[in-house]
Parts: C-alpha cells; structure tokens; sequence
C-alpha cells in the first residue's frame, strides 16, 4: 500500500488507477503498488496520458523512451513522436529510394 504522503504527485490514468512521474502505477481505491495495467495498456503511454503528452492511449503518436532503456518509464525520460514528423521521414525516404531507382535505370 502506499502511504497518504507519497500519493501527492500521483494523477488519474482512469478510473481505477493512477499513475506518477516515476512510473509507478496504483489500483485505487486501495492504493495498492502494481507494476503493469490491464488490457495491454503500457506504462509509459499511461504516464504519456496522465501528465498530458497524449490525448488518450489509442493517439497513433509515439511514445519514445530518451535513454533508450525502455523499462524507465519516468515522466522526465518520456518525449511524444508526432506522426506528421514520421509521416515526412518516410516520405523523404520514400522520395530518395525513387530518385535512386531512377538513377539506376
């Protein structure tokens, strides 16, 4: 159970449970510790939704981890890819692939 003092900095992910900057998660109303949440919703994309990266756990955009050790799931270790940035990426890839098959050609 977590104490009353360590609930401060937690914020609703839904309604059954809340999630903090440090990623870690409790099943309200029994404030019970839990390291996953039910129906495949990851942890990091709870915190995304929690603290207002992302509208809701189904946004298309991309939660990636900045240290790259994808278990760290703390808030300050969390950035949102846009899919527009994505979009462009692999139209830009896409437009070098064509121009390099013209040229070989």
């Amino acid at each position: 159970m977590i104490p009353a003092s360590d609930r401060l900095g937690f914020r609703p992910f839904n309604e059954d449970y809340w999630v903090n900057e440090h990623g870690q998660v409790a099943k309200v109303p029994e404030w019970k510790s839990v390291l996953s949440i039910p129906n495949g919703v990851a942890v990091h994309r709870a915190v995304a939704v929690a603290f207002g990266l992302l509208d809701d756990v189904d946004s298309p955009h991309r939660v990636v981890h900045v240290n790259g050790d994808l278990h760290d799931d703390r808030l300050c270790n969390l950035s949102v890819q846009r899919v527009m940035k994505r979009r462009r990426a692999e139209e830009r890839e896409n437009m070098f692939a064509a121009y390099a098959y013209k040229a070989c050609v």
